[in-house]
């Protein structure tokens, strides 16, 4: 009788886990992985020219997080000490659900002036992807330089490589 009992507890639990939502069941974590950033001017050191846009091509795969964090290490090529002559580092993004067809407008994402005379500086930020699968950054501008280069030392974001 201590059997046929145990027999149908067991049996009764199996079906009611076989029946249980996914979020119910233990999730695996994770796993998150900083990369450094491919594109036509991104694998290496490059200038941003005072008061211009350069190209950088940056195709991000969003799709398995909410958002994307990009991390942005630059160098002013002249020693600044007030804001009003500091450079202003904005980027332009833009998202695709198939990373073939794009969103036509363009989104900036600006770093605060790079006040810190020739010493490198990292700021971080975080862009929504909105649901797309992928997210371009297409350049990179020097939008209030006043007739001095800023050195990116590079450009890194953050994309989660297994998720739950």
């Amino acid at each position: 009788m201590k059997i046929k009992s145990f027999l149908i507890a067991t049996l009764i639990a199996v079906a009611a886990l076989a029946v249980s939502p996914p979020s119910a069941l233990a999730q695996p974590v994770p796993t998150y992985s900083p990369q450094r950033a491919a594109g036509s001017n991104a694998v290496a050191q490059f200038l941003v020219t005072a008061g211009a846009a350069t190209n950088i091509g940056i195709l991000i795969p969003v799709n398995k997080q909410k958002d994307v964090s990009v991390q942005v290490s630059s160098t002013n090529t002249t020693f600044y000490t007030t804001l009003s002559t500091a450079n202003t580092l904005v980027f332009y993004y833009t998202r695709s659900v198939d990373g073939i067809n794009w969103d036509s407008t363009l989104t900036p994402a600006g770093a605060p002036a790079l006040v810190n005379g020739t010493n490198t500086t990292t700021w971080l930020t975080n862009l929504a992807s909105q649901g797309a699968g992928y997210i371009y950054i297409p350049y990179i501008t020097n939008a209030s330089g006043t007739g001095t280069n800023t050195l990116i030392q590079s450009i890194k974001y953050g994309v989660k490589i297994g998720s739950p």
